[in-house]
C-alpha cells in the first residue's frame, strides 16, 4: 500500500506531514489540491 499525501502548497499541516514522512524515510506520492481555485478542488467529485 502506497502512501498518498493530498497537499496544498501553503498548508503548514501538509508541510509537517511531509517533514515527518521524510524523517522516517517513508516513500509517498503527493497529489496537489488547490483549495481556492473554482471554490476548492477538495469539493469536486473524483
Amino acid at each position: 500500500m502506497a502512501l498518498v499525501l493530498h497537499s496544498y502548497w501553503r498548508s503548514s499541516c501538509s508541510w509537517r506531514v511531509r517533514l515527518a514522512l521524510n524523517l522516517k524515510g517513508l516513500s509517498y506520492d503527493t497529489v496537489p489540491v488547490h483549495l481556492v481555485k473554482d471554490g476548492g478542488e477538495q469539493h469536486q467529485a473524483p
